[in-house]
Order: structure tokens, then sequence, then C-alpha cells
């Protein structure tokens, strides 16, 4: 009987915390490998963990619960069904003491994927004027359209910078005093040479890159039948923001980097 039948079973034959302490001593019983990209949104994530993926064969899993708009926190029961199996998962998700309990419990390798935060900003300006303004790091008026584009930028900057800069925070404290594996790897670095990245990652995290998948190449990865791609490019935000607001955005920088180093 295949693992997911079984914890389907046992998951409907005991209820509640029963169940979950059930399915997770049985996925224990078979090897996982879990990888978490924890990453900002418009970092080309999407793209670099399908990458991952396909260069190691495993599976592209959800370890979160969310759902469009809503928090994308680790979930218990998604991890236990993903237990046993090898998958990349990838999520907008802060080191919050819940998650990095979570990621001990089911061992998650992690790597955080973070971009120029000024460019990040105008990258989503970009997608919430066009793919639309449900997001999971920041509410987003229903004026939105009628804003200018400096008063969406303005926004951005009052609501959404605190959320990359506490992402930031973060993860580098969880780098330096949690026990976890943790790797970084950046935006400019990543739309550079996608694949000499993820393989030198896969490297560090003790992975291999499969044979059948040596051939693949970056152009591969913006064709319209595979992962999208969005790759923008460095310095937007120099360019798109005004000066108040790249003022701004550096205080909060700094406010950060001094809570970071405390």
């Amino acid at each position: 009987m295949s693992m997911v039948r079984r914890t389907g079973r046992l998951m409907r034959r005991q209820p509640g915390t029963a169940a979950l302490i059930a399915a997770e001593r049985y996925g224990r019983r078979r090897q996982s490998e879990l990888v978490l990209v924890a990453c900002m949104p418009k970092s080309a994530s999407t793209m670099f963990s399908g990458l991952l993926a396909t260069l190691t064969g495993f599976e592209l899993k959800q370890y979160s619960e969310s759902r469009k708009g809503n928090a994308q926190d680790l979930s218990r029961a998604k991890l236990i069904d993903a237990t046993g199996f090898r998958s990349v998962a990838q999520h907008h998700v802060l080191a919050t003491t819940d998650n990095l309990r979570l990621a001990e419990r089911f061992g998650l390798k992690i790597v955080v994927q973070s971009r120029n935060v000024a460019d990040a900003l105008v990258s989503l300006r970009d997608h919430l004027n066009t793919e639309g303004t449900q997001v999971p790091t920041v509410w987003v008026p229903p004026s939105w359209a009628a804003l200018s584009e400096e008063e969406q930028l303005d926004f951005l900057v009052a609501s959404a910078a605190p959320w990359y800069f506490a992402f930031q925070r973060s993860w580098a404290i969880a780098r330096r005093e949690s026990g976890l594996t943790i790797r970084s790897v950046d935006f400019d670095r990543v739309v550079d040479d996608p694949i000499a990245v993820a393989s030198e990652l896969i490297t560090e995290l003790g992975l291999s890159v499969l044979d059948s998948a040596v051939h693949v190449t970056a152009e591969s990865l913006s064709r319209p039948d595979e992962t999208r791609f969005n790759v923008g490019r460095p310095g937007r935000g120099a360019e798109a923001m005004t000066p108040k607001q790249l003022t701004r955005l550096g205080e909060l920088a700094a406010f950060y980097r001094r809570e970071c180093a405390t």
C-alpha cells in the first residue's frame, strides 16, 4: 500500500492530533529529502524552484496550507504528506519560531532567495497591475488601480517593504543561530546564470544532479510550456523610484540591519 493511501486511512480513522501523530510516525519510516525555497516575491523563485526540481528529479510540492492572499506559513499536515518523498517547495515565508520548529522537525534543507528590495517592489507593482492584487505579503487597497504609479510605489514602500526587510532579518538570524541547513541565493546571480547557481547549490545541499538533466539550458526555462521566468533586471528600483522613496527604503534597511546585528 502506498504511503499516501496509508496516510489517508490513518487521517480518516483518527481525528485531529492523533491522526497527525500517526501519519508522521509512519512517514518517518521512509527516507525524505525536503527542500524549502524561502523567498521574496518577485525574486525569480518560481523559475528557480522549478529548476532545482528538474535538475534533481524532485517533485514540486506545497509545504503550506496557504491560499492566494494568505500568509504562507509551514503546515505540519502538508509536511507530513511530503514525508517519505523527495521534493522542493517554494513559499514566501518568514523564519518565525513555529516555521523554524517545523523545519527542524522535518529536516528541511532551506534555500533563502532574495533580491534588491527596491527592484523587487517595482516588479511587485507590475504584478499587482497585471495579475491581481491578492498577494501573501501585503494587503492591497481596493483603490489600487486608481493610484498613480508614484502613489503605488509610495504605498509599497510604506506597507510592503517592511515584510521584505523582516524576511531578510529573520533568515539572517536563523542562519546564524539555528542548526538548520540554510543556503542563500541572490536574484542577480540567478538571472545571470541560473544553471550554474542551481548546480552549485545542489552540491552544497548534499544532493545530486540527474544524469538526464545535464542538457537543461537557461533558454528552456523561458519557454511558454515551462515554468515562468520573471526575469526583470537589476536596477529597476533606482530608475523607477523617487529620491524620497529610495531614502525611505534606505532608512528602513538601516533599521533592520541594526536589529539584525543585536
